[in-house]
């Protein structure tokens, strides 16, 4: 929808600035005439250099405003579908960790512990949040 309003615009802008023509293909001057109107569709003698630089001016200022607001248009964003980047963190409410319910010991290194019923050691890596198995 844009972009055709921006190609309508523009042929608009385009069409409005052409020199007329009469019925035998010769350009006319804006009253008609044909008196002062060189071959190559502008008369001679006006002063359009000035006017000219400034018509641009302007028509790059209105195609670069009607660009920027068609390019620049509001767009859904849609939720990324991110993988799961590892196990859920295991943590309670106020953020400790989570024993499940066994026994915890910290080592002379800070490390927790947890030690289930059949003997097996878990600890606690603080940067996942979760319980690794230790393995002797």
């Amino acid at each position: 929808m844009r972009r055709t309003v921006l190609v309508a615009l523009l042929a608009a802008l385009f069409f409005s600035h052409l020199p007329t023509v009469a019925a035998d293909n010769s350009p006319t001057s804006a009253n008609g005439l044909t008196d002062g109107v060189s071959s190559g569709g502008y008369v001679e003698g006006t002063p359009t250099e000035s006017v000219g630089w400034l018509s641009i001016g302007l028509l790059a200022l209105v195609v670069t405003v009607l660009v920027f607001l068609a390019f620049t248009g509001k767009r859904r964003v849609e939720p990324l579908d991110i993988p799961h980047l590892g196990p859920a963190p295991q943590v309670l409410a106020d953020g400790r960790p989570d024993p499940m319910g066994l026994p915890v010991i910290t080592d002379d290194q800070g490390v927790m512990w947890r030690q289930h019923p059949d003997g097996k050691l878990d600890w606690w890596d603080a940067d996942w949040q979760i319980w690794h198995g230790w393995e002797q």
